[in-house]
């Protein structure tokens, strides 16, 4: 019995590490920001941010990814553009905005299509998956 209890303070402490060394990495990130000098650089960062702190605040998340998506825009960073979809996809599928996530979606799939990007593509096509069946539709996931 003890041992089980000393397993399950490990699995929860470790969970709690976790979660505190993930905070640490976001605004570590966070930080480091107004730095960065370089936009590829910086839309990279962005995109990190953006998907690391949808876990726990998904508007944080929408937030970071249209400033990711804006900056990739201007320079033309495209497989972060599709980065940026991809995440805004995912965040709106995580609060059941199924719509707004094939949107985004289907999106990132255009653009690795056009860019020949195989795990991209494959990865757009899971995530859509993913959405349809979420939303019992069975026969187009």
């Amino acid at each position: 019995m003890k041992r089980i209890a000393l397993l399950l303070i490990l699995f929860i402490h470790s969970l709690f590490g976790f979660t505190q060394g993930t905070k640490a990495y976001i605004d570590s990130l966070i930080n480091i920001l107004p730095t960065i000098k370089s936009d590829s650089h910086k839309v990279e960062v962005l995109n990190s941010i953006a998907w690391d702190i949808s876990y726990e605040d998904f508007q944080k998340g929408i937030d970071y990814s249209y400033k990711a998506l804006i900056l990739a825009k201007k320079i033309n960073y495209e497989p972060q553009i599709s980065r940026a979809y991809n995440c805004l996809g995912t965040i709106y599928a995580d609060m059941g905005l199924h719509e707004d996530a094939i949107k985004f979606h289907l999106l990132a799939l255009e653009l690795n299509k056009k860019n020949n990007r195989p795990n991209g593509v494959a990865s757009s096509y899971a995530n859509i998956s993913i959405v349809y069946a979420n939303m019992e539709n069975f026969e187009i996931a």
